[in-house]
């Protein structure tokens, strides 16, 4: 949470760190990453926190546990290059299992990943 605060009123909670969130994905990321659609120029004192510069649609975006962050759906596509697909892909299957994606978010990751249904 402290991330997102720190980088602005319209930060959210992104990639892999979403995925850590809802305990999906094996993933263990070395940064906390943070999607901003503002520059950002001051220095986090904190090593440990990426931020993207890019906009996340309102579509894209919820909150979980009180965190502004970006859905579970695209959280997984924007892990593409950050996860190992297998990987990525029994988190969509979880996801889906958990009701944190629909259908059809569910069908967009597999053709991120490239994966046949």
């Amino acid at each position: 949470m402290e991330a997102v605060l720190w980088t602005g009123p319209e930060a959210v909670l992104s990639h892999d760190a979403v995925l850590v969130l809802h305990d999906l994905a094996f993933a263990n990321p070395p940064t906390i990453r943070v999607t901003t659609p503002h520059r950002v120029r001051k220095a986090h004192p904190r090593r440990d926190i990426t931020i993207i510069q890019d906009d996340v649609p309102g579509h894209e975006r919820t909150t979980y546990q009180q965190i502004p962050s970006t859905t579970v759906g695209r959280a997984l596509r924007d892990s593409r290059d950050l996860v190992m697909p297998q990987r990525l892909l029994e988190a969509a299957d979880e996801a889906r299992r958990q009701g944190l994606v629909l259908t059809e978010e569910y069908d967009e990751v597999l053709d991120t990943l490239r994966i046949p249904r």
